[in-house]
């Protein structure tokens, strides 16, 4: 039987079923637990629930300011236990209250006890969600407590900060810190101008250590940048395919006068030529093929002989057309192998650039 419902699918619910049911919060793992002994089961207590939910007034703040806040997609219904026979319901979702500890207003959402017999113990500020929490203070100390805004005003915290910090969303306040254990650090790796590897978790620390700017090292850990003064990832990834030469990587670029050139240094060159460093840049990031003039190995070029004999290689069509008062379509049609065009036909000779068609 199927025991996980998204909202959307609370028409396909058990209709004949009674028990203990959820609803669960995917985006925090929150928990609010009931019972239905509704004559329609699951399906007939879980509208209800929705209804109310989209209405804006069911009588749970928490769980009402929750979906307010995260939507409707946020949320799930759950089939915890399903029941058939003489059983007592109240004793079953206490006990499924205690086990998932919805009532610990770091686990779930529901606000008071339910007795055996079906009562519901008084609702007070101080006893509608349990508060008990444990933190660990500057000193090392595992402590206990139950009232956060008195801790925090002895302790000179501002209690939202101090919340978060318990709840484990912050794992260190003021020396104060969660004893939720706080994700591992990620991994990073970077090899060295002299091919030295350095793994590091803080990229603060790693880029004090070597002169480095934050925002480079960051962007070649994104693969925006290939490096930063030398440093670069251990694995070249797709967008930075170059050639490499003893351990130096050159970059490669075809000149608007269909000459090769190869460098190291994109900035030196960028100045060198009179070229944009973002257009150096995105040819080198395969974002272009063509920008400048400049294109990159393997961007396709095109070669036409006039009426006298004179070869004209170019990359762009519709430049070539109109610095010679043609129209571009009739270009291309001439270059997808049409008629002779504007005293123009295409260039078949073999021989042409033989070094550029080798590459292509």
């Amino acid at each position: 039987m199927k025991t996980f419902f998204e909202f959307s699918e609370v028409a396909t619910a058990p209709r004949n079923l009674s028990g203990i049911y959820a609803i669960y919060g995917k985006h925090n793992d929150f928990h609010y637990v009931g019972q239905t002994q509704d004559l329609n089961g699951f399906c007939g207590r879980w509208k209800k629930h929705r209804s109310i939910l989209r209405g804006g007034y069911h009588d749970n703040p928490y769980l009402q300011a929750s979906y307010n806040k995260n939507g409707e997609r946020s949320f799930s219904f759950k089939i915890l236990q399903s029941v058939s026979g003489d059983y007592n319901l109240n004793i079953l979702e206490s006990n499924w209250i205690d086990k998932l500890e919805s009532r610990h207003f770091q686990n779930g959402w529901n606000i008071a006890e339910i007795t055996s017999s079906g009562s519901v113990k008084p609702i007070t500020s101080e006893t509608s969600r349990i508060k008990f929490f444990q933190v660990i203070t500057p000193k090392g100390n595992l402590i206990s407590g139950r009232n956060m805004n008195q801790f925090s005003r002895d302790n000179n915290l501002e209690p939202s900060c101090f919340s978060r910090l318990i709840a484990g969303h912050i794992f260190n306040y003021k020396g104060f810190k969660s004893i939720i254990n706080p994700p591992p650090l990620p991994e990073y790796s970077l090899v060295s101008p002299n091919q030295i590897s350095f793994n590091f978790t803080s990229i603060a620390d790693f880029c004090r250590e070597h002169n480095l700017h934050i925002s480079s090292v960051c962007a070649v850990l994104n693969g925006v940048h290939l490096q930063c003064k030398g440093w670069r990832l251990p694995i070249l990834l797709p967008q930075f395919k170059h050639i490499i030469n003893n351990g130096i990587i050159e970059y490669k670029l075809l000149s608007p006068d269909f000459r090769w050139f190869c460098f190291k240094n994109v900035s030196r060159f960028s100045k060198n030529h009179g070229v944009p460093y973002s257009s150096i840049y995105r040819l080198l990031s395969k974002e272009f093929e063509l920008s400048r003039g400049w294109s990159v190995p393997g961007f396709r070029f095109f070669s036409l002989i006039d009426m006298n004999g004179v070869v004209y290689n170019f990359k762009c069509i519709s430049k070539f057309a109109r610095e010679r008062g043609l129209i571009s379509t009739k270009v291309q049609y001439m270059l997808n192998g049409g008629k002779p065009y504007g005293g123009f036909v295409v260039n078949t000779a073999a021989q042409i650039f033989p070094e550029i068609k080798e590459l292509f």
